[in-house]
């Protein structure tokens, strides 16, 4: 597969106006997740890998579990500068 759109800055201005719309909403701040693959482009518009965070879903058997470890979270600031130190639970695999 070609990706011909690659290096043309089109992720960067995507998330640039998707944080500048956050903004403008009151978001405390912005939470991804991605591949480590691609964690270098996240990071390059700004966002902050989270340290060693418990990130909680709901399983299969509708019980709570931990978010795959082949999966990075990220956060923007916003509002604030650093993120709560807690476990993050994500009410469910809808988001």
């Amino acid at each position: 597969m070609e990706f011909v759109f690659r290096g043309k800055g089109f992720c960067d201005a995507l998330m640039n106006a998707a944080m500048f719309k956050a903004v403008e909403h009151g978001f405390d701040f912005g939470l991804l997740f991605c591949i480590p693959d691609i964690e270098k482009v996240y990071e390059r518009s700004g966002w902050i890998k989270l340290p060693h965070s418990s990130i909680l879903v709901i399983d299969e058997s509708v019980n709570d579990g931990i978010l795959p470890g082949k999966n990075i979270a990220m956060y923007f600031p916003l509002k604030l500068s650093t993120f709560p130190t807690r476990d993050i639970h994500l009410q469910g695999n809808d988001w």
